[in-house]
């Protein structure tokens, strides 16, 4: 992999995230020093010379911390750090092996870029008064919603979707989004929740949107239990006229251990949607899976009320109901047959 770096001084540590790095965000610190000797080693670097060009070892000790400033084009690869030295914990490394100076530094602009990572990191943090406090005055700060929120409590305001946050929800959340376009959908990453992704799709340009999303431990009062064992409910609802809405895909997880307890194949699970004073079934399927969880979407015009069920096929329901008005039918006439004399 290549990465560009702005060095100054002996040594500078530079933080850098390999995503989805074995399925995870993986930061890595690499130190970088003595600039040449990155350049004695191979690309890829061979096992051995994985100790000198990491730093570690005391060969090419003389020409260590070499003084370097400008910015540099660096080439190296993700190894594993039990590659480097079985003593060291696993992880994963970044090893320089190549670099090259392409430019000097523009303090103007690295001054300018940490004016605007702290400004970020200060409006984060107001973000995250103001969602703890909502009834405090804070101070006259421009917040700035961060990437990933955990148990909002009061409403997430973005520009574009395209602001909306990975939110952690304990158990529901509210996003108002200034204006939402047709060729951008609006996406809900979830975590911490069965359902994992929603995605909404609109006809036309609609402004101050509000999505609600609320995990429900029962259905509510007003609506009728529907047919078959539940597996979640859950509340979806946006402020957009009908018209307007394109429709929605749904990303939920069904539990495997609950479908092998209750004896439930997955491909009967299906999402319904509460809509005009009845259950309809969305057009659910199996996209995926893990060790513990089967992955599915389901497709709906609409939002409101969702139940998650496994769903009964009605030709087997009616051949059961059949089944048992024969035999119940067929006792009752043996019951009432007398004894001949």
């Amino acid at each position: 992999m290549g990465i560009t770096a702005t060095c100054c001084g002996g040594y500078i540590s530079i933080q850098e995230v390999f995503r989805e790095c074995a399925g995870q965000n993986t930061p890595v610190d690499a130190r970088l020093e003595g600039l040449v000797v990155w350049n004695d080693v191979s690309v890829p670097p061979k096992r051995g010379e994985l100790l000198p060009s990491a730093g570690v070892s005391s060969f090419h000790q003389d020409r260590q911390f070499v003084n370097i400033t400008g910015v540099f084009e660096l080439i190296g690869r993700v190894a594993s750090t039990r590659q480097i030295s079985e003593s060291l914990p696993e992880d994963v490394a970044l090893v320089i092996c190549w670099a090259e100076k392409v430019g000097e530094i523009d303090f103007e602009k690295l001054a300018q870029q940490v004016r605007d990572e702290i400004k970020g990191g200060v409006g984060e943090l107001y973000w995250v008064l103001q969602d703890l406090y909502p009834w405090k005055m804070q101070p006259s700060i421009t917040y700035k919603v961060p990437s990933k929120v955990f148990s909002p409590k009061a409403p997430i305001f973005v520009e574009t979707p395209q602001e909306i946050p990975e939110i952690s929800v304990e158990m529901n959340f509210t996003i108002n989004i200034a204006v939402a376009k047709p060729e951008a959908p609006i996406r809900l990453n979830i975590t911490n929740s069965i359902i994992s992704n929603i995605s909404i799709m609109l006809r036309e340009i609609a402004k101050n949107v509000t999505i609600f999303f609320e995990k429900l431990v029962e259905k509510p009062p007003d609506v009728p239990e529907p047919p078959g064992l539940v597996y979640a409910y859950h509340e979806i609802s946006i402020n957009v006229r009908e018209e307007a809405l394109k429709g929605a895909n749904i990303t939920f997880w069904v539990l495997k251990e609950w479908l092998a307890t209750h004896k439930i194949a997955v491909e009967s699970v299906v999402m319904l949607r509460y809509h005009a004073g009845e259950w309809i079934n969305l057009q659910t399927r199996v996209v995926g899976e893990n060790a513990t969880h089967f992955k599915f979407i389901a497709e709906t015009p609409g939002l409101s009320i969702f139940a998650i069920i496994p769903e009964f096929p009605y030709a087997s329901i009616f051949a059961l109901l059949m089944l048992t008005t024969i035999t119940t039918t067929a006792l009752w006439k043996t019951k009432r047959k007398r004894p001949t004399s």
